[in-house]
């Protein structure tokens, strides 16, 4: 139990993290060892996620896009716990929060990642945030210039490599014009993964849902009643679940339950916060 209690201290304080910067619902689910599932809503929002077990390792990951012009970020975090009644048992979960009618910035790009090992237990979780135009302007402007600059070898280019510049530079104009006619589209993509061993994977699921945000403000002071406003948000969820495996049937029969942490590294741990983002919207 002490290697437990030492492990379990050791999650609790260095796997939070994170980053902040300034800067028609839909739903899906699977379950089962080695199983995908994704969504489209013919735009936004457009979900991809899955999850595998090969050995003892399990391992999900999960992929959100949203419009950023109408959709921002608040928050992204994954949380990790075992059952109360059967510590064996444990879940993963990355929750994300943000509002609808409120833009995101963009270009940017965040990444959190952190990984935890005590003997043979490892544990690793991810986020990313990638925000972005496309086709983007950069884009166009590199086709250009890369257009041009094969234009200007071609007037003193050998007869042997004239074709073959035509050729390129005709391809290059087709692909220009049809950027160039392409409605441009700003993207919130929000992903993560997480990865545990050693362990059996159970099932996952990905939800996507709409609603209300309640905001209560006291612009008379608080001893009269507060102000209340509402706006819409998203909200979206990743769950992972599975039980860890003991390396021998002993060892298991030792700690009181048929599948344990080994080497029970997880008897004591509670509900912790695997990773955090929080986001800053776009005025």
């Amino acid at each position: 139990m002490k290697i437990a209690s030492m492990f379990a201290m050791a999650l609790m304080v260095l796997i939070l993290g994170g980053f902040a910067t300034s800067a028609s619902a839909a739903g899906g689910g699977f379950g089962g060892q080695n199983l995908g599932g994704s969504f489209d809503s013919g735009g936004y929002p457009s979900c991809s996620s899955g999850s595998s077990s090969g050995g003892v390792t399990s391992s999900g990951s999960f992929c959100l896009g949203l419009n950023a012009n109408t959709s921002s970020l608040d928050y992204a975090n994954w949380s990790f716990y075992t059952s109360s009644q059967d510590t064996s048992r444990w879940t993963a979960s990355c929750n994300m929060h943000g509002q609808l009618n409120s833009s995101e910035e963009w270009p940017q790009n965040q990444n959190w990642s952190q990984s935890i090992s005590s003997g043979s237990m490892y544990t690793h979780a991810s986020l990313n945030l990638n925000c972005y135009e496309w086709p983007s302007q950069d884009i166009i402007i590199q086709l250009q210039v890369q257009c041009l600059q094969l234009q200007l070898y071609l007037l003193t280019a050998p007869e042997s490599q004239r074709a073959d510049l035509i050729a390129q530079i005709s391809a290059v104009q087709a692909q220009l014009a049809t950027l160039q006619q392409m409605d441009r589209k700003q993207t919130l993509m929000i992903s993560g993964d997480f990865g545990i061993s050693p362990t059996t994977l159970e099932g996952s699921n990905f939800q996507y849902w709409e609603g209300t945000d309640m905001h209560y403000s006291y612009p008379n002071g608080y001893d009269n009643p507060p102000v209340i406003t509402t706006s819409p948000s998203w909200n979206a969820k990743f769950d992972m679940y599975g039980q860890f495996t003991a390396s021998t049937l002993a060892e298991a029969q030792a700690m009181g339950v048929a599948f344990v942490p080994e080497p029970a590294t997880m008897a004591l741990l509670v509900s912790g916060v695997v990773g955090l983002v929080v986001r800053r919207r776009k005025h």
